[in-house]
């Protein structure tokens, strides 16, 4: 019993891997910076709003991330019979990304938010 919930317990902390990513990632350092500085970082923005003295800088993010395929599966392994004679697991791709719009006035980054997803 006692092996038991040792070993849970270290099964457990493997797990915590630290705190969640701050949703606006790398833009949230360019707060207080010029806008010239985050040009030079990110490149030119996807779109621009101009309202009164104030900017707003608009980066539209896109990853597409692949997950390799397992040969295995609840079968055992099934090698050289892959997916789809084994109960093995597909590969498959995804998108990631985020919309992010920065506040921009008197050309120093003042705010930043996030529409969608997490920036990286």
């Amino acid at each position: 019993m006692r092996r038991f919930s040792l070993m849970s317990l270290l099964l457990l902390a493997a797990c915590a891997v630290g705190p969640p990513p701050h949703p606006a990632g790398p833009f949230a350092a360019y707060v207080g910076r010029s806008d010239q500085a985050l040009i030079e970082r990110f490149g030119v923005p996807n779109r621009t709003y101009k309202i009164g003295a104030k900017t707003f800088f608009t980066y539209d993010q896109r990853h597409l991330r692949m997950v390799p395929g397992a040969p295995w599966g609840p079968g055992g392994w099934n090698y050289p019979y892959y997916y789809p004679y084994s109960w093995g697991l597909a590969p498959y791709a995804y998108e990631s990304g985020c919309i992010a719009t920065l506040e921009i006035e008197n050309h120093v980054v003042r705010a930043v938010e996030v529409a969608r997803g997490i920036c990286e």
